[in-house]
Protein backbone atom coordinates (compact mmCIF):
# COMPACT_ATOMS: atom_id res chain seq x y z
CA UNK A 1 0.00 0.00 0.00
CA UNK A 2 1.35 3.38 -0.99
CA UNK A 3 2.06 5.88 1.72
CA UNK A 4 -0.63 8.56 1.98
CA UNK A 5 0.36 12.02 0.74
CA UNK A 6 1.08 14.65 3.35
CA UNK A 7 -1.05 17.75 3.74
CA UNK A 8 -4.79 18.30 3.82
CA UNK A 9 -7.47 15.79 2.82
CA UNK A 10 -11.23 15.91 2.56
CA UNK A 11 -12.77 15.36 5.99
CA UNK A 12 -16.23 14.65 7.30
CA UNK A 13 -19.28 16.81 6.72
CA UNK A 14 -20.26 18.96 9.71
CA UNK A 15 -22.78 21.58 10.65
CA UNK A 16 -21.34 24.44 12.70
CA UNK A 17 -22.97 22.98 15.81
CA UNK A 18 -21.66 19.45 15.27
CA UNK A 19 -18.18 20.76 14.47
CA UNK A 20 -18.11 22.78 17.68
CA UNK A 21 -19.20 19.76 19.70
CA UNK A 22 -16.52 17.58 18.10
CA UNK A 23 -13.86 20.30 18.60
CA UNK A 24 -14.69 20.78 22.28
CA UNK A 25 -14.61 17.02 22.92
CA UNK A 26 -11.22 16.76 21.22
CA UNK A 27 -9.79 19.62 23.24
CA UNK A 28 -10.96 18.11 26.56
CA UNK A 29 -9.01 14.93 25.80
CA UNK A 30 -5.84 17.01 25.56
CA UNK A 31 -6.66 19.60 28.21
CA UNK A 32 -9.40 18.48 30.62
CA UNK A 33 -9.84 22.01 31.98
CA UNK A 34 -9.27 25.53 30.71
CA UNK A 35 -6.74 26.05 33.48
CA UNK A 36 -4.56 23.45 31.79
CA UNK A 37 -5.05 25.04 28.36
CA UNK A 38 -2.97 28.17 28.90
CA UNK A 39 -1.47 29.61 25.70
CA UNK A 40 2.12 28.59 26.47
CA UNK A 41 1.05 25.06 27.38
CA UNK A 42 -0.93 24.65 24.17
CA UNK A 43 1.93 26.06 22.11
CA UNK A 44 4.45 23.66 23.68
CA UNK A 45 2.13 20.72 23.04
CA UNK A 46 1.65 21.79 19.42
CA UNK A 47 5.35 21.95 18.61
CA UNK A 48 6.02 18.71 20.45
CA UNK A 49 3.59 17.03 18.06
CA UNK A 50 5.07 18.70 14.97
CA UNK A 51 8.73 18.16 15.86
CA UNK A 52 9.02 15.00 17.91
CA UNK A 53 5.85 12.93 18.05
CA UNK A 54 5.78 9.55 16.33
CA UNK A 55 2.01 9.52 16.66
CA UNK A 56 -0.15 10.92 13.88
CA UNK A 57 -2.58 13.54 15.12
CA UNK A 58 -5.43 14.40 12.77
CA UNK A 59 -7.56 17.50 13.20
CA UNK A 60 -10.28 19.10 11.12
CA UNK A 61 -10.16 22.59 9.66
CA UNK A 62 -13.02 24.23 7.78
CA UNK A 63 -10.79 26.43 5.64
CA UNK A 64 -11.49 28.62 2.60
CA UNK A 65 -15.27 28.50 2.98
CA UNK A 66 -16.87 30.76 0.37
CA UNK A 67 -19.17 33.17 2.21
CA UNK A 68 -21.60 33.23 -0.73
CA UNK A 69 -22.25 29.54 -0.07
CA UNK A 70 -21.72 29.18 3.67
CA UNK A 71 -22.55 32.63 5.02
CA UNK A 72 -20.51 35.45 6.54
CA UNK A 73 -20.06 36.69 10.08
CA UNK A 74 -20.70 40.18 8.70
CA UNK A 75 -23.81 41.53 7.01
CA UNK A 76 -23.55 40.48 3.36
CA UNK A 77 -26.21 42.80 1.96
CA UNK A 78 -26.18 45.92 4.12
CA UNK A 79 -29.62 47.48 4.45
CA UNK A 80 -28.94 50.05 7.16
CA UNK A 81 -26.22 52.64 7.66
CA UNK A 82 -24.91 50.82 10.72
CA UNK A 83 -24.25 47.76 8.53
CA UNK A 84 -22.03 49.63 6.09
CA UNK A 85 -18.94 50.02 8.24
CA UNK A 86 -15.78 49.65 6.24
CA UNK A 87 -14.66 47.02 8.75
CA UNK A 88 -17.31 44.72 7.26
CA UNK A 89 -15.03 42.41 5.29
CA UNK A 90 -17.64 42.07 2.56
CA UNK A 91 -17.11 45.79 1.91
CA UNK A 92 -13.48 46.31 2.90
CA UNK A 93 -11.64 45.05 -0.27
CA UNK A 94 -13.59 47.38 -2.59
CA UNK A 95 -13.47 50.55 -0.49
CA UNK A 96 -12.55 53.62 -2.57
CA UNK A 97 -8.93 53.70 -1.39
CA UNK A 98 -8.36 50.00 -2.06
CA UNK A 99 -6.80 49.20 -5.42
CA UNK A 100 -9.10 46.21 -5.78
CA UNK A 101 -11.93 48.70 -6.27
CA UNK A 102 -10.54 49.23 -9.79
CA UNK A 103 -11.33 45.62 -10.72
CA UNK A 104 -14.89 44.62 -11.57
CA UNK A 105 -14.61 40.93 -10.85
CA UNK A 106 -14.99 39.40 -7.39
CA UNK A 107 -12.65 36.59 -6.36
CA UNK A 108 -13.38 34.50 -3.26
CA UNK A 109 -10.71 35.03 -0.63
CA UNK A 110 -9.18 37.95 -2.53
CA UNK A 111 -11.83 40.60 -3.08
CA UNK A 112 -14.53 38.66 -1.21
CA UNK A 113 -13.94 37.08 2.23
CA UNK A 114 -13.72 33.44 3.22
CA UNK A 115 -14.64 31.80 6.51
CA UNK A 116 -12.35 29.59 8.60
CA UNK A 117 -13.71 27.23 11.25
CA UNK A 118 -10.94 25.84 13.45
CA UNK A 119 -10.34 23.55 16.40
CA UNK A 120 -7.41 22.76 18.67
CA UNK A 121 -4.22 22.47 16.54
CA UNK A 122 -5.95 23.48 13.29
CA UNK A 123 -3.04 24.90 11.31
CA UNK A 124 -2.45 27.43 8.58
CA UNK A 125 1.03 26.59 7.33
CA UNK A 126 3.77 28.96 6.21
CA UNK A 127 2.77 31.06 3.23
CA UNK A 128 2.53 34.52 1.74
CA UNK A 129 -0.71 35.90 0.38
CA UNK A 130 -1.49 35.41 -3.31
CA UNK A 131 0.38 37.99 -5.37
CA UNK A 132 1.86 39.35 -2.12
CA UNK A 133 -1.38 41.16 -1.31
CA UNK A 134 -2.23 42.60 2.08
CA UNK A 135 -4.66 40.50 4.11
CA UNK A 136 -7.03 41.24 6.96
CA UNK A 137 -8.31 38.54 9.30
CA UNK A 138 -11.02 38.92 11.93
CA UNK A 139 -11.60 36.38 14.71
CA UNK A 140 -15.35 36.40 15.31
CA UNK A 141 -15.51 34.10 18.31
CA UNK A 142 -13.92 31.20 20.12
CA UNK A 143 -10.43 30.27 21.21
CA UNK A 144 -7.38 32.34 20.36
CA UNK A 145 -4.91 31.81 17.51
CA UNK A 146 -1.13 31.89 17.68
CA UNK A 147 0.45 33.70 14.74
CA UNK A 148 4.06 33.61 13.56
CA UNK A 149 5.48 36.03 11.01
CA UNK A 150 8.65 36.70 9.03
CA UNK A 151 9.26 40.19 7.58
CA UNK A 152 8.88 40.45 3.82
CA UNK A 153 12.46 41.71 3.54
CA UNK A 154 13.60 38.31 4.80
CA UNK A 155 11.39 36.23 2.49
CA UNK A 156 14.31 34.91 0.43
CA UNK A 157 16.18 33.89 3.60
CA UNK A 158 13.06 32.10 4.81
CA UNK A 159 12.69 30.21 1.51
CA UNK A 160 16.35 29.17 1.57
CA UNK A 161 15.98 27.74 5.09
CA UNK A 162 12.82 25.87 4.09
CA UNK A 163 14.59 24.27 1.12
CA UNK A 164 17.55 23.32 3.28
CA UNK A 165 15.32 21.85 6.00
CA UNK A 166 13.07 19.68 3.81
CA UNK A 167 14.99 19.21 0.52
CA UNK A 168 13.27 15.91 -0.28
CA UNK A 169 9.87 17.59 -0.31
CA UNK A 170 11.04 20.31 -2.68
CA UNK A 171 12.44 17.67 -5.05
CA UNK A 172 9.01 16.10 -5.47
CA UNK A 173 7.06 19.36 -5.03
CA UNK A 174 8.97 22.36 -6.46
CA UNK A 175 5.98 24.60 -5.69
CA UNK A 176 5.81 23.44 -2.09
CA UNK A 177 5.67 26.96 -0.67
CA UNK A 178 2.49 27.66 -2.65
CA UNK A 179 0.68 24.59 -1.31
CA UNK A 180 0.31 25.68 2.36
CA UNK A 181 1.17 22.21 3.66
CA UNK A 182 4.56 22.68 5.33
CA UNK A 183 5.14 23.77 8.92
CA UNK A 184 8.61 24.08 10.40
CA UNK A 185 9.45 25.37 13.84
CA UNK A 186 10.30 29.05 14.34
CA UNK A 187 13.29 27.74 16.28
CA UNK A 188 14.81 26.39 13.07
CA UNK A 189 14.33 29.75 11.38
CA UNK A 190 15.81 31.70 14.27
CA UNK A 191 18.80 29.34 14.40
CA UNK A 192 19.40 30.27 10.75
CA UNK A 193 19.22 34.02 11.46
CA UNK A 194 15.69 34.47 10.11
CA UNK A 195 13.75 36.83 12.41
CA UNK A 196 10.40 35.43 13.58
CA UNK A 197 7.75 37.26 15.56
CA UNK A 198 4.63 35.88 17.22
CA UNK A 199 1.53 36.99 19.04
CA UNK A 200 -1.84 35.74 20.24
CA UNK A 201 -5.00 36.85 18.41
CA UNK A 202 -8.10 36.96 20.59
CA UNK A 203 -11.76 37.02 19.57
CA UNK A 204 -12.77 40.50 18.42
CA UNK A 205 -9.37 41.39 16.96
CA UNK A 206 -8.26 42.07 13.39
CA UNK A 207 -4.88 40.96 12.07
CA UNK A 208 -3.36 42.64 9.01
CA UNK A 209 -0.44 41.04 7.17
CA UNK A 210 1.81 43.03 4.87
CA UNK A 211 3.07 42.18 1.35
CA UNK A 212 5.53 39.28 1.04
CA UNK A 213 5.53 38.55 4.81
CA UNK A 214 5.46 34.80 5.42
CA UNK A 215 3.08 33.86 8.21
CA UNK A 216 1.67 30.74 9.84
CA UNK A 217 -0.15 29.69 12.99
CA UNK A 218 -2.65 27.44 14.71
CA UNK A 219 -5.84 27.55 16.79
CA UNK A 220 -6.13 26.90 20.52
CA UNK A 221 -9.62 25.46 20.24
CA UNK A 222 -12.91 25.94 18.43
CA UNK A 223 -13.06 29.31 16.70
CA UNK A 224 -14.58 31.12 13.76
CA UNK A 225 -12.61 33.62 11.66
CA UNK A 226 -13.05 35.50 8.40
CA UNK A 227 -10.39 36.83 6.06
CA UNK A 228 -9.92 38.67 2.78
CA UNK A 229 -7.23 40.51 0.83
CA UNK A 230 -6.81 44.15 -0.10
CA UNK A 231 -4.21 46.35 -1.77
CA UNK A 232 -2.88 49.83 -1.03
CA UNK A 233 -0.68 51.96 -3.28
CA UNK A 234 2.54 50.63 -1.76
CA UNK A 235 1.58 47.12 -2.87
CA UNK A 236 2.10 47.87 -6.59
CA UNK A 237 5.86 47.07 -6.73
CA UNK A 238 5.18 43.83 -4.85
CA UNK A 239 2.37 43.05 -7.27
CA UNK A 240 4.71 43.40 -10.22
CA UNK A 241 7.38 41.29 -8.52
CA UNK A 242 4.89 38.51 -7.76
CA UNK A 243 3.48 38.60 -11.30
CA UNK A 244 6.96 38.13 -12.74
CA UNK A 245 7.73 35.32 -10.30
CA UNK A 246 4.44 33.58 -11.07
CA UNK A 247 5.15 33.86 -14.80
CA UNK A 248 8.54 32.21 -14.35
CA UNK A 249 6.93 29.36 -12.41
CA UNK A 250 3.85 28.99 -14.64
CA UNK A 251 1.49 29.95 -11.85
CA UNK A 252 -1.75 31.88 -12.38
CA UNK A 253 -2.16 35.25 -10.72
CA UNK A 254 -5.35 35.96 -8.77
CA UNK A 255 -5.74 39.32 -10.50
CA UNK A 256 -4.57 41.18 -13.59
CA UNK A 257 -2.02 43.80 -12.60
CA UNK A 258 -2.09 45.36 -16.08
CA UNK A 259 -5.87 45.69 -15.95
CA UNK A 260 -5.69 47.27 -12.50
CA UNK A 261 -3.10 49.82 -13.67
CA UNK A 262 -5.04 50.73 -16.80
CA UNK A 263 -8.33 51.09 -14.92
CA UNK A 264 -6.73 53.15 -12.16
CA UNK A 265 -5.10 55.49 -14.67
CA UNK A 266 -8.40 55.95 -16.50
CA UNK A 267 -10.51 56.63 -13.40
CA UNK A 268 -10.34 59.22 -10.62
CA UNK A 269 -7.62 58.43 -8.11
CA UNK A 270 -5.62 60.01 -5.29
CA UNK A 271 -2.37 61.90 -5.70
CA UNK A 272 -0.59 59.18 -3.74
CA UNK A 273 -1.76 56.56 -6.21
CA UNK A 274 -0.89 58.89 -9.09
CA UNK A 275 2.70 59.02 -7.86
CA UNK A 276 2.82 55.22 -7.88
CA UNK A 277 1.29 55.06 -11.35
CA UNK A 278 4.07 57.33 -12.59
CA UNK A 279 6.48 54.56 -11.63
CA UNK A 280 4.49 51.51 -12.74
CA UNK A 281 2.84 52.59 -16.00
CA UNK A 282 6.12 53.36 -17.84
CA UNK A 283 7.35 49.84 -16.95
CA UNK A 284 4.15 48.31 -18.33
CA UNK A 285 4.30 50.49 -21.47
CA UNK A 286 8.00 49.77 -22.06
CA UNK A 287 7.59 46.00 -21.78
CA UNK A 288 4.52 45.95 -24.02
CA UNK A 289 6.22 48.09 -26.66
CA UNK A 290 9.31 45.88 -26.65
CA UNK A 291 7.26 42.66 -26.97
CA UNK A 292 5.05 43.96 -29.77
CA UNK A 293 8.14 45.05 -31.68
CA UNK A 294 9.54 41.54 -31.17
CA UNK A 295 6.56 39.69 -32.68
CA UNK A 296 5.75 42.22 -35.39
CA UNK A 297 9.06 43.52 -36.75
CA UNK A 298 11.41 40.68 -35.86
CA UNK A 299 9.13 37.64 -36.25
CA UNK A 300 6.75 38.95 -38.89
CA UNK A 301 3.37 38.28 -37.26
CA UNK A 302 0.60 38.42 -39.85
CA UNK A 303 -1.74 41.14 -38.53
CA UNK A 304 -3.06 42.96 -35.46
CA UNK A 305 -6.68 42.86 -34.29
CA UNK A 306 -8.25 44.34 -31.19
CA UNK A 307 -9.72 41.84 -28.76
CA UNK A 308 -13.14 43.47 -29.14
CA UNK A 309 -13.28 42.83 -32.91
CA UNK A 310 -11.64 39.40 -33.08
CA UNK A 311 -14.36 37.56 -34.99
CA UNK A 312 -16.81 38.06 -32.15
CA UNK A 313 -14.74 35.97 -29.76
CA UNK A 314 -14.87 36.32 -25.97
CA UNK A 315 -13.10 39.57 -25.10
CA UNK A 316 -12.13 38.64 -21.55
CA UNK A 317 -8.45 38.42 -20.72
CA UNK A 318 -6.70 35.17 -21.64
CA UNK A 319 -4.03 33.16 -19.88
CA UNK A 320 -0.85 32.17 -21.66
CA UNK A 321 -0.92 28.40 -22.06
CA UNK A 322 2.81 28.29 -21.33
CA UNK A 323 3.43 30.58 -18.34
CA UNK A 324 -0.14 31.33 -17.16
CA UNK A 325 0.52 35.07 -17.52
CA UNK A 326 -2.65 37.12 -17.77
CA UNK A 327 -2.75 38.39 -21.36
CA UNK A 328 -4.81 41.48 -20.64
CA UNK A 329 -2.88 43.84 -22.91
CA UNK A 330 -2.09 41.45 -25.76
CA UNK A 331 -1.91 37.82 -26.86
CA UNK A 332 -1.00 35.73 -29.89
CA UNK A 333 -3.38 33.34 -31.59
CA UNK A 334 -3.28 31.24 -34.78
CA UNK A 335 -6.21 30.14 -36.98
CA UNK A 336 -5.01 26.54 -36.60
CA UNK A 337 -5.95 26.60 -32.89
CA UNK A 338 -8.24 29.60 -32.26
CA UNK A 339 -8.78 28.76 -28.59
CA UNK A 340 -5.09 28.60 -27.70
CA UNK A 341 -3.43 31.81 -26.57
CA UNK A 342 0.13 32.66 -25.60
CA UNK A 343 1.72 35.82 -24.29
CA UNK A 344 4.12 37.67 -26.58
CA UNK A 345 7.11 36.26 -24.67
CA UNK A 346 6.18 32.73 -25.76
CA UNK A 347 5.37 33.29 -29.43
CA UNK A 348 7.58 30.36 -30.42
CA UNK A 349 5.41 28.00 -28.33
CA UNK A 350 2.10 28.81 -30.01
CA UNK A 351 2.14 26.26 -32.86
CA UNK A 352 4.17 24.93 -35.78
CA UNK A 353 2.72 27.42 -38.24
CA UNK A 354 4.93 30.22 -39.58
CA UNK A 355 4.67 33.59 -37.86
CA UNK A 356 3.06 35.04 -40.96
CA UNK A 357 -0.14 33.14 -40.07
CA UNK A 358 -0.34 34.40 -36.49
CA UNK A 359 -2.54 37.21 -35.20
CA UNK A 360 -1.59 39.72 -32.52
CA UNK A 361 -4.61 40.53 -30.36
CA UNK A 362 -4.38 43.76 -28.42
CA UNK A 363 -6.60 45.74 -26.07
CA UNK A 364 -5.00 49.20 -26.35
CA UNK A 365 -3.01 50.85 -29.08
CA UNK A 366 0.40 52.10 -28.00
CA UNK A 367 -0.87 55.63 -28.41
CA UNK A 368 -3.65 54.79 -25.95
CA UNK A 369 -1.05 53.65 -23.42
CA UNK A 370 0.86 56.87 -24.06
CA UNK A 371 -2.28 58.83 -23.25
CA UNK A 372 -2.61 56.95 -19.95
CA UNK A 373 0.92 57.97 -19.05
CA UNK A 374 0.24 61.59 -19.94
CA UNK A 375 -2.90 61.52 -17.79
CA UNK A 376 -0.80 60.74 -14.69
CA UNK A 377 1.81 63.37 -15.56
CA UNK A 378 4.54 61.40 -17.34
CA UNK A 379 6.02 63.76 -19.99
CA UNK A 380 5.65 62.65 -23.64
CA UNK A 381 9.45 62.59 -24.02
CA UNK A 382 9.59 59.68 -21.59
CA UNK A 383 7.22 57.62 -23.74
CA UNK A 384 8.66 58.33 -27.18
CA UNK A 385 9.64 55.43 -29.41
CA UNK A 386 13.24 56.64 -29.52
CA UNK A 387 13.47 56.24 -25.74
CA UNK A 388 11.60 52.96 -25.56
CA UNK A 389 13.56 51.33 -28.36
CA UNK A 390 16.93 52.45 -27.07
CA UNK A 391 19.08 49.35 -26.49
CA UNK A 392 19.40 50.14 -22.80
CA UNK A 393 15.62 50.30 -22.39
CA UNK A 394 14.41 47.37 -24.47
CA UNK A 395 15.71 44.52 -22.38
CA UNK A 396 13.28 42.21 -20.65
CA UNK A 397 12.32 43.33 -17.14
CA UNK A 398 14.75 42.55 -14.35
CA UNK A 399 13.39 41.25 -11.07
CA UNK A 400 14.80 42.93 -7.97
CA UNK A 401 13.14 40.54 -5.57
CA UNK A 402 15.15 41.64 -2.58
CA UNK A 403 13.71 45.15 -2.84
CA UNK A 404 10.22 44.21 -3.91
CA UNK A 405 10.60 45.90 -7.30
CA UNK A 406 10.60 44.58 -10.85
CA UNK A 407 11.85 46.47 -13.88
CA UNK A 408 13.83 49.63 -14.45
CA UNK A 409 12.94 53.11 -13.32
CA UNK A 410 13.80 56.52 -14.68
CA UNK A 411 16.56 58.13 -12.61
CA UNK A 412 15.71 61.12 -10.48
CA UNK A 413 17.95 64.16 -10.80
CA UNK A 414 18.96 66.20 -7.76
CA UNK A 415 16.71 68.97 -9.09
CA UNK A 416 13.76 66.55 -9.19
CA UNK A 417 14.44 65.47 -5.61
CA UNK A 418 14.34 69.04 -4.42
CA UNK A 419 10.87 69.42 -5.91
CA UNK A 420 9.56 66.17 -4.44
CA UNK A 421 7.02 66.71 -1.66
CA UNK A 422 7.50 64.85 1.64
CA UNK A 423 6.29 61.26 1.48
CA UNK A 424 2.97 60.57 3.15
CA UNK A 425 3.31 58.50 6.27
CA UNK A 426 1.99 54.97 5.74
CA UNK A 427 1.68 51.95 7.98
CA UNK A 428 4.55 50.36 6.15
CA UNK A 429 6.95 53.28 6.37
CA UNK A 430 5.94 53.78 9.97
CA UNK A 431 6.89 50.22 10.87
CA UNK A 432 10.26 50.72 9.18
CA UNK A 433 11.09 53.38 11.72
CA UNK A 434 11.42 50.81 14.47
CA UNK A 435 9.99 50.59 17.97
CA UNK A 436 6.43 51.25 19.02
CA UNK A 437 5.42 54.07 21.36
CA UNK A 438 2.45 53.67 23.63
CA UNK A 439 -0.39 55.98 22.75
CA UNK A 440 -4.06 56.49 23.20
CA UNK A 441 -5.97 57.60 20.53
CA UNK A 442 -8.45 58.20 17.76
CA UNK A 443 -11.73 60.06 18.06
CA UNK A 444 -13.29 60.79 14.69
CA UNK A 445 -14.38 64.32 13.98
CA UNK A 446 -17.47 63.13 12.15
CA UNK A 447 -18.15 59.46 12.96
CA UNK A 448 -21.23 59.33 10.72
CA UNK A 449 -19.08 59.93 7.65
CA UNK A 450 -15.71 58.46 8.53
CA UNK A 451 -16.83 55.35 10.42
CA UNK A 452 -17.81 53.76 7.11
CA UNK A 453 -14.32 53.96 5.64
CA UNK A 454 -12.27 51.02 6.87
CA UNK A 455 -9.13 52.17 5.12
CA UNK A 456 -9.66 55.67 6.47
CA UNK A 457 -9.52 54.11 9.93
CA UNK A 458 -6.09 52.66 9.16
CA UNK A 459 -4.84 55.97 7.78
CA UNK A 460 -6.22 57.74 10.86
CA UNK A 461 -4.31 55.34 13.08
CA UNK A 462 -1.11 56.17 11.23
CA UNK A 463 -1.69 59.92 11.25
CA UNK A 464 -2.67 59.97 14.90
CA UNK A 465 0.30 57.86 15.92
CA UNK A 466 2.65 60.06 13.93
CA UNK A 467 1.45 63.11 15.81
CA UNK A 468 1.34 61.45 19.22
CA UNK A 469 4.21 58.97 19.17
CA UNK A 470 5.50 60.30 22.48
CA UNK A 471 2.20 59.98 24.28
CA UNK A 472 2.12 57.16 26.79
CA UNK A 473 -0.89 55.29 28.14
CA UNK A 474 -1.32 52.43 30.54
CA UNK A 475 -4.30 50.99 28.70
CA UNK A 476 -3.95 49.53 25.23
CA UNK A 477 -5.72 46.86 23.21
CA UNK A 478 -3.70 46.63 20.02
CA UNK A 479 -0.12 46.34 18.92
CA UNK A 480 2.06 46.39 15.86
CA UNK A 481 4.53 43.56 15.50
CA UNK A 482 7.61 45.43 14.38
CA UNK A 483 11.29 44.96 13.74
CA UNK A 484 13.19 46.38 16.75
CA UNK A 485 15.81 49.06 16.20
CA UNK A 486 18.53 46.60 17.14
CA UNK A 487 17.77 44.68 13.94
CA UNK A 488 17.45 45.71 10.33
CA UNK A 489 14.27 47.74 9.94
CA UNK A 490 13.44 47.16 6.29
CA UNK A 491 9.87 45.94 6.28
CA UNK A 492 6.54 45.68 8.02
CA UNK A 493 5.12 42.49 9.35
CA UNK A 494 1.81 42.28 11.11
CA UNK A 495 -0.70 44.72 12.51
CA UNK A 496 -3.18 43.69 15.19
CA UNK A 497 -6.11 45.96 15.86
CA UNK A 498 -8.71 45.75 18.63
CA UNK A 499 -11.85 47.80 18.21
CA UNK A 500 -14.35 49.08 20.76
CA UNK A 501 -17.97 48.32 19.81
CA UNK A 502 -18.55 51.89 18.59
CA UNK A 503 -15.40 51.90 16.43
CA UNK A 504 -14.57 55.29 17.95
CA UNK A 505 -11.22 54.68 19.59
CA UNK A 506 -8.21 52.50 18.91
CA UNK A 507 -5.44 52.17 21.46
CA UNK A 508 -1.83 51.32 20.64
CA UNK A 509 1.13 49.76 22.39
Amino acid sequence: EEEEDFGYHDGKMFTLTSFKKMANTFKKKWFPSEELAKPNTVENAYWKIVETSDETVQVHYGSDLDVTMHGSGFIMEPTEERHTSGWNLNIFPKLPDSLLSYLDESTAGVSAPMMYIGMLFSTFCWHTEDNYLFSINYLHEGASKTWYGVPGSKAEMFEAVMQKTVPELFKTNPDLLYQLVTMISPRILVDNNVPVYSFLQEAGQFVITFPKAYHAGFSHGFNCAESTNFALEEWLPFGRESTEKYRQRSRSSVLSLDKLLCNAASQPHSQTLNDRLKEELPIMRRDECYLREKVLSKEGTWKCIQFSTYEGKDTTAKECTVCKYDCYLSALVCPCSPNKFVCLRHSENLCECPATRRILLFRYRLMDLDEMLRSVGVPPSETSLSTLFDNSQCKAPISHSGKGHTGQHHPTTPEDKSKTSPKKCTIKSLARNGGIKRMEGITYLDPKEEINEGLFVIESIVDSRTQNDKLESREWKASLIWIPKKRSTRDSLLLRVSLTPALRMINWS
